[in-house]
């Protein structure tokens, strides 16, 4: 396709595409425009992996731009995931962006709670975090087309209140082609998750509803209901505290990402110190440092969590504590943020004083004492 586009072929009247087996079989029997043309919204849709779908959203590439073809999604996925196979398990967003548009705005007959529940409008939900205004233009486009297609489909039970989460979302977008923070669109994408598949898990489905129904407006650049969730005293405390936790850490992706944690949650003091109390469980201390090995993977929230949160003394205070504790994975992902911290050390010599780059160096020594010892 990109070769056919890149060349100058007009596709525009060869869409939706199949591809794979279900095509094979189509061209047993039909002809070659009929096996573009021919084909319907639940034909494609069958061929998406909905758990698939379900985790692209989640690892969407924030940096990925839609008008340049030749970005490599591998090296945009790479830092998001556990290992580098695992890129290919992510859709593409340069191709489904694009096909999703297609479906919501040419006439096609959309089944639009297949396409919730699917996870396609999860998927375009997560563009809207893009740093990039091309991708998060395409995603507006197409989620205020579905909208309108949403309003005039057959009803279903979840409808109502589909429409009114996506009425709180659109009420906290003050801004034309506004960038959200990631960790809303991941809120939205998981709330939207439970709220089409209700009978997975009622708990949790009625406090989202009730979440909704206090305020109808999604602030854009915060973690919504962050501190309720971390410290209810709902019988279902253990569900909520698991949602919010895999929000921030899937949520976590770009520099403005870190500074909205920051300045509007203060969610790294918060972590660190929840981290250090007899409240916290092995979730809470690994979703911590999976946080934080995510943060100063970036050059600008390295400096600030070595800064102002004292990053290296407080993971010098975290090994030393209940020392025969510490899980192998911990010790892990301490030794992975010494790296990254150490590295970028080495590139930003000119932005710190030479008191400065000498105290974290003699901290990461330290520690690299300290891990070596357990």
């Amino acid at each position: 396709i990109c070769k056919f586009e890149t060349r100058g072929v007009c596709l525009e009247q060869l869409k939706p595409f199949l591809w794979g087996r279900n095509c094979s079989r189509l061209g047993e029997s039909a002809s070659a425009r009929d096996l573009f043309c021919d084909t319907s919204f639940n034909d494609v849709i069958d061929l998406f992996d909905e758990g698939k779908l379900h985790q692209s959203a989640l690892k969407f590439p924030a940096y990925c731009d839609v008008t340049n073809i030749h970005t490599d999604l591998h090296i945009e996925v790479v830092q998001f995931v556990n290992n580098e196979s695992e890129c290919l398990e992510i859709y593409d967003p340069l191709f489904l962006l694009p096909l999703f548009a297609h479906f919501v705005t040419t006439g096609t007959i959309v089944d639009c709670r297949r396409f919730i529940a699917s996870g396609c409008l999860g998927y375009t939900i997560a563009s809207l975090g893009s740093d990039h205004s091309s991708t998060r233009s395409a995603g507006y486009l197409i989620i205020s087309q579905f909208i309108m297609l949403l309003d005039s489909s057959p009803f279903f039970k979840e409808k109502t209140l589909i429409q009114y989460t996506l009425q709180c979302l659109k009420n906290g977008v003050v801004q034309e082609n506004q960038k959200l923070c990631n960790a809303v669109c991941i809120f939205v994408i998981k709330s939207l998750d439970i709220l089409i598949h209700s009978n997975r898990n009622i708990r949790l489905h009625q406090h989202i509803c009730k979440f909704l129904f206090v305020k109808p407006i999604i602030y854009p650049i915060t973690v919504p209901n962050c501190f309720t969730d971390l410290f209810s005293n709902d019988l279902s405390f253990n569900e909520q505290r698991s949602f919010i936790l895999n929000v921030i850490v899937h949520g976590l992706k770009t520099v403005d990402d870190f500074y909205w944690y920051q300045s509007k949650c203060f969610l790294f003091k918060l972590l660190m110190s929840y981290a250090d109390s007899p409240l916290a469980d092995s979730e809470v201390i690994m979703t911590t440092l999976i946080v934080i090995g995510r943060a100063v993977t970036m050059m600008k929230p390295m400096i600030e969590l070595l800064r102002r949160n004292s990053l290296l003394a407080w993971l010098q205070g975290f090994l030393t504590i209940r020392v025969f504790e510490r899980e192998s994975q911990e010790i892990g992902i301490v030794l992975d943020i010494c790296k990254a911290v150490e590295k970028h050390l080495e590139s930003i010599v000119n932005q710190l004083s030479d008191k400065e780059l000498l105290y974290y160096k003699c901290q990461l020594q330290c520690l690299n004492i300290s891990l070596l010892k357990l």
